[in-house]
């Protein structure tokens, strides 16, 4: 059971997701990360260690280990 245990946490890193730490799988990218949380891509902006990542570099985005990363909703309105 313990080398089950190392084998999955060598294929988990932890990124801190809106301020939450969290494991997630190693080489994920934005997109990826996105769509496991079953974010729309067109409704969101995210920042990657205070950096505003363009959308159309998402896929190509690897998240690294300790990553701060924050998804901001867009909201309508005046």
């Amino acid at each position: 059971m313990q080398q089950l245990r190392d084998s999955v946490k060598e294929v988990l890193m932890k990124l801190i997701i809106n301020a939450v730490a969290e494991e997630v799988l190693l080489n994920i990218s934005i997109t990826t990360l996105l769509e496991q949380r079953d974010i729309a891509a067109n409704s969101v902006a995210v920042v990657v260690n205070g950096v505003i990542t363009p959308r159309s570099s998402w896929s190509t985005t690897i998240c690294q280990a300790n990553d701060e990363i924050e998804i901001f909703s867009a909201v309508a309105g005046g």
